[in-house]
């Protein structure tokens, strides 16, 4: 148990880095990931055809203060004590992220307006794909460059900006790979091999011509061609990342469309309802 304990400690450490702070309100890592999860689960709550979604994910974030505040009482140390203000704050940024959910499946314009040949629906899902990726990986890993420019607490900012881009550029071009190209097989491999060259030429770039250097974990050897430095945890996920990065994409794909189709009935039954 202290050794479950003790990892989970050890892999959220990052979260709990301010990024805003007042007398009143303060906002770190934690809040993103309640803003995040809370635009999620709204919108699974709709693919599910739950009813009382707002009251279920009332007690989602209301019980997920209490489990920390209990688990601080039991000494068991897996969350950092909060304070009041920071309970509060959690809870207003979970619903935040619940309206998000609920005016995401609302918009119409979602469907209708497309940018770049593409619905717009698409984009939004291509970023919440890309956040999902991008977020974890570069929060667990955390990089450290040699230039102290690129770095800062928590989140590498240079990391998870060009993962963040990167990928959002990977899940929109692999849409319309999936519109022209029809063989799954086919199709993943010139998504991996479009990616993977990208991914090559911004090492390049970064490495050779920025002179910047990954020291986060000593210096290793390359992956391929002098780049790519790191473990080998980095470079199982660099070679993965775009796969992943698919997967996780169809199944938010998926889920936001079944879910703004029964929002759009459930909006119709409602004004049948009043008319």
């Amino acid at each position: 148990m202290e050794l479950i304990v003790n990892w989970i400690r050890d892999n959220t450490a990052w979260l709990y880095t301010r990024i805003y702070q007042s007398s009143l309100f303060f906002f770190d890592y934690w809040s993103l990931v309640h803003i995040y999860s809370s635009i999620g689960l709204f919108i699974l709550f709709t693919f599910w055809g739950i009813k009382r979604r707002w009251l279920l994910l009332s007690l989602i974030l209301v019980s997920y203060e209490v489990i920390e505040i209990v688990l601080v009482f039991l000494a068991l140390h897996l969350f950092k004590p909060e304070t009041f203000k920071d309970q509060f704050t959690d809870i207003v940024v979970g619903y935040l992220g619940g309206f998000i959910g609920q005016y995401l499946l609302k918009e119409k314009k979602m469907f209708n307006l497309h940018l770049l040949h593409l619905p717009l629906y698409v984009h939004i899902v291509a970023c919440y794909s890309a956040f999902t990726v991008a977020f974890v990986w570069v929060g667990n890993y955390q990089y450290h460059y040699n230039q102290p420019f690129f770095n800062s607490p928590g989140l590498n900012w240079w990391a998870f900006v060009l993962w963040f881009v990167g990928l959002i550029a990977h899940n929109e071009f692999y849409f319309f790979f999936k519109r022209s190209i029809k063989n799954i097989y086919v199709r993943l491999f010139v998504s991996w091999l479009w990616f993977f060259a990208g991914l090559l030429a911004f090492e390049f770039v970064g490495y050779y011509v920025l002179n910047i250097r990954n020291i986060s974990y000593g210096g290793n050897p390359a992956l391929i061609f002098g780049l790519i430095h790191g473990t080998k945890v980095l470079y199982v996920f660099y070679l993965s990342a775009a796969l992943v990065s698919i997967a996780i994409f169809e199944i938010f794909h998926k889920i936001f469309f079944v879910a703004s189709q029964k929002e759009l009935v459930r909006i119709r039954d409602s004004e049948k309802q009043f008319a």
